[in-house]
């Protein structure tokens, strides 16, 4: 019971926004003490002369990555993770707030700028990733969601054959033990993978209010990971006995014993290692407590450190745009875009509804452009998350300081298909940097445009029967710097939008699938970098258009399908 006296002070913490029940739940759970720690692979305490194969990244696809390469007996796998261990208190819902203060994070922020992030510190928004074991299945609210077919019909008709949904649809099902039982399309779906996908195990009656008055306006209840996502519906959330079910949980556990997988924690990789004439990997240079190592791969190095940090190393090994990389006195070995194409879904953040009742929690919808997430408690609701998202404390309070005691949900109305594009560059040549971010949201006015209609849909959703006899209402305080606009114009809105702009975790396309000719591209429709040998990315960031849903479900199919891919390549599939 040594973790009950760290526990108590948590609590204390916690206090203002948990439920008794939910105090006392958390006191009993808690008493199993590290077993998480336990479950993952130990770390190898000496490395091979070589490996067939290292993977860098523990995240979302890395963990993935190292079970099924190492399901081939004869393979020498390398799981390389800059962060920590996964623990029992990151995998509680009811904390997810919480793991963005934590170790457990990166700690991105947007550059400046005069254009967005206006109501946060330095006008500049923070990109949580994570730095744990998991990645940031570790940190994500659990949201499970493919997106449209299009989506992956328009990756193929970019210049990527094998990317169509038909393409595509197999490797979803592989990852999935889905566990809804009616609402749902079987041909849809997978019951034998190793990732828990189902609803969660408690609902609130403001999540009923919410889907009630959807269907009012005229919306069908679907199974968004069906045949349409046109819809109203329930979250579907990769869970397991009302706990997170990470990568690291789902995909590392089980296979912590298998001999040929080594891995190793808190190895902060500097470099990929190529030769500079043959332009042949040969390894990563990693720093493991203040000590440089040089480790060697026999067949390929795999990159699977997400959207941030795979552009990142690609740039600081010599790959990337020439200038920059001259700029930076890094030897260019190939020029290539890498870190342009950024996409992130940007939701409208702050969007408040008062409520009379003491009934809230959590529910999802989606509509054509736009998705509505609607969260029961709003920013007055946990007295960090506006911390999250880097709100100042004066806009906080001017808006929302006089309804902390009130009931209320938030919507984040969401930009699916983002037209503007961003940027990661590297500070300097130094892997100790973090990397500059420029999402550039709102280049283009017609993401405005679908933002401001996705806050009237939701208002529209508020003045149905099911969420008016509850005493539904917009909360309509205005943003100081907008007090200039008239509430609920849509000059109003922009500003509000230009203000509170959140992200919702979804960065992605720095090194950008497609084909060579495409000239913007990083790498080939089999994930291999252009120009270079033995060196591939399988993550987030080679999505060449971002999905119309959540990106981790996306993730999990990439890197299932790299991995048949892998073994395709080297005649072992």
């Amino acid at each position: 019971m040594k973790n009950i006296p760290i526990l108590y002070l948590i609590l204390q913490w916690l206090q203002i926004t948990m439920e008794q029940a939910l105090l006392e739940s958390l006191i009993s759970f808690l008493g199993e003490g590290t077993q998480h720690r336990m479950n993952e692979p130990d770390d190898v305490k000496s490395f091979l002369p070589k490996y067939d194969f290292i993977i860098v990244g523990a995240g979302t696809a890395g963990c993935v990555i190292a079970n099924r390469l190492s399901e081939n007996p004869d393979w020498n796998i390398l799981l390389l993770e800059a962060g920590i261990s996964e623990n029992y208190l990151m995998d509680l819902p009811v904390l997810v707030s919480y793991l963005q203060f934590s170790e457990a994070n990166w700690k991105y922020k947007t550059m400046p700028s005069e254009k967005y992030c206006l109501g946060m510190d330095n006008h500049q928004c923070n990109w949580p990733r994570g730095k744990v074991v998991g990645g940031s299945s570790v940190l994500n609210y659990m949201i499970y969601s493919r997106g449209n077919y299009r989506d992956y019909d328009n990756w193929e008709k970019m210049g990527n054959p094998g990317w169509s949904y038909k393409d595509v649809l197999p490797y979803f099902k592989k990852t999935e033990n889905f566990s809804i039982p009616t609402d749902y399309d079987q041909d849809y779906h997978g019951s034998e993978g190793y990732l828990s996908v189902g609803y969660a195990p408690y609902r609130t009656k403001l999540s009923e209010h919410i889907v009630k008055a959807a269907l009012e306006t005229g919306m069908n209840y679907v199974d968004y990971d069906g045949k349409t996502q046109v819809g109203v519906s329930y979250l579907h959330l990769s869970m397991k006995d009302g706990l997170r079910h990470s990568s690291s949980m789902a995909y590392l556990h089980p296979v912590k014993r298998r001999n040929n997988l080594h891995f190793r924690k808190r190895a902060m990789v500097k470099r990929v290692i190529i030769h500079p004439v043959s332009k042949q990997t040969v390894g990563v240079e990693v720093v493991l407590g203040g000590t440089t190592y040089t480790l060697r791969a026999k067949k390929e190095v795999i990159l699977a450190a997400g959207s941030i940090n795979s552009p990142q190393l690609l740039m600081l090994s010599g790959v990337g745009p020439k200038n920059h990389l001259k700029q930076m006195d890094i030897p260019v070995i190939q020029n290539l875009k890498v870190g342009y194409n950024l996409i992130d879904h940007v939701t409208v953040g702050g969007l408040t509804f008062l409520i009379n009742e003491n009934i809230s929690l959590v529910v999802v919808r989606l509509y054509p452009n736009v998705e509505l997430l609607f969260q029961g408690g709003s920013l007055t609701s946990d007295p960090l998350l506006h911390r999250n998202y880097g709100v100042t404390r004066e806009n906080y309070k001017a808006v929302y300081g006089d309804i902390e005691d009130r009931h209320s949900y938030m919507v984040l109305p969401i930009l699916l298909h983002p037209r503007s594009r961003g940027r990661v560059a590297l500070k300097d040549n130094s892997y100790k940097s973090k990397p500059l971010i420029y999402p550039n949201y709102f280049a283009h006015q017609e993401d405005l445009d679908t933002l401001i209609q996705g806050i009237k849909q939701a208002i529209n959703i508020s003045q149905q029967p099911a969420l008016q006899s509850i005493g539904t209402r917009l909360h309509k305080t205005p943003i100081p710097g907008c007090r200039d606009f008239e509430f609920g114009s849509d000059r109003y809105w922009e500003c509000h939008i230009r203000h509170f702009p959140f992200t919702l975790f979804h960065p992605s396309g720095t090194c950008k699938m497609g084909p060579k000719v495409d000239g913007k591209s990083v790498v080939d429709s089999r994930l291999r970098v252009h120009g270079v040998t033995g060196l591939r990315v399988i993550d987030a960031s080679i999505i060449p258009q971002i999905n119309s849903g959540h990106t981790a479900a996306p993730v999990y199919m990439i890197a299932e399908k790299g991995s048949d891919m892998i073994k395709e390549d080297w005649g072992v599939l």
